[in-house]
């Protein structure tokens, strides 16, 4: 059942479907390797970059199929952002969207991971790409206060906030971590992009952020939009409206044609959103921005 869903997955990724064959070898050939080796290995990404990535990677091993896992929101930030900008990078994982904004574009980043093992991975992909001068990176989560809450540590890419749903919470191997909000780590910056990944808490970061949403340099934000809201208490709605009272639209990315889409039925609100304000700014960005090659597409 993986196999198929992971063959899926490639066969209907948009970079995946135009290399059917490369990707399908892709997808063998670390099969093999990774049986081969429990080890990090170190592998060749977009434009010289790099990934370290060991059997088990869900985050990561699609980027190793089709070249960019979350095509849509990797190919917008790819397009969007430019080397003078700041990125911030909020539920940054092992890093991937860090190492594209810092090495692939050459922007500076703020990486945020809360999970010790996971902030250990995201600083060595950090390091392997000698963008420590690029990248500040803080082991820490974000809320809408100072403070400390447990996570779970052992969910790979989908470590949360404990919440009051999870029975037996020893099971997720909890661990207590420092919470700032992203306003107080974001302070006297000019801010062009952020990306929201924290598996349902993103409306308590959002109420922490009210002078980043505010600023004049933050056009867009890539935030996950889904149902997992309501494990805190909100619905997803909620984050919605707030983004709209920061005059934020949600839009989908098509990288091939570099087309914003707007989002008009809220059934279509499930996933990553990127909310745009002053679109026309944006768009200007997106057609002027350098072309890229990734697995063997241009785009």
């Amino acid at each position: 059942m993986k196999i198929f869903n992971t063959t899926n997955f490639i066969l209907r990724h948009p970079l995946g479907s135009k290399n059917r064959i490369r990707s399908i070898i892709r997808f063998i050939s670390w099969q093999i390797r990774s049986r081969l080796s429990n080890d990090y290995q170190a592998l060749n990404w977009v434009n010289a970059s790099k990934l370290l990535v060991k059997r088990g990677d869900n985050g990561l091993t699609g980027n190793i199929y089709v070249g960019l896992h979350e095509f849509q929101d990797m190919g917008f930030l790819l397009h969007y952002l430019r080397a003078k900008d700041v990125f911030v990078d909020v539920g940054a994982n092992a890093g991937s969207f860090t190492v594209l904004a810092s090495k692939v574009v050459g922007s500076k980043t703020i990486a945020i991971e809360p999970i010790p093992e996971t902030f250990k991975r995201l600083e060595s992909n950090i390091l392997i790409n000698n963008i420590s001068k690029k990248v500040k990176a803080l082991n820490m989560g974000l809320g809408h206060a100072q403070g400390v809450l447990k996570f779970t540590s052992n969910l790979d890419c989908m470590n949360h906030v404990i919440h009051d749903s999870d029975k037996k919470i020893e099971k997720f191997k909890p661990v207590s971590v420092n919470v700032d909000t992203l306003d107080s780590v974001t302070t006297d910056q000019e801010i062009s992009l952020i990306k929201i990944d924290v598996e349902g808490f993103e409306l308590s970061v959002l109420h922490g952020a009210n002078k980043v949403l505010n600023s004049s340099s933050l056009k867009a934000v890539i935030m996950e939009i889904n149902s997992s809201t309501s494990l805190y208490g909100h619905q997803y709605y909620e984050a919605l409206m707030m983004m709209k009272k920061y005059s934020f639209t949600c839009y989908r990315y098509s990288p091939l044609d570099r087309m914003l889409i707007s989002i008009n039925n809220s059934d279509e609100l499930d996933g990553n959103v990127i909310f745009v304000k002053d679109l026309q700014f944006v768009q200007n960005r997106l057609k002027e921005s350098i072309k890229f090659n990734v697995n063997g597409v241009t785009f």
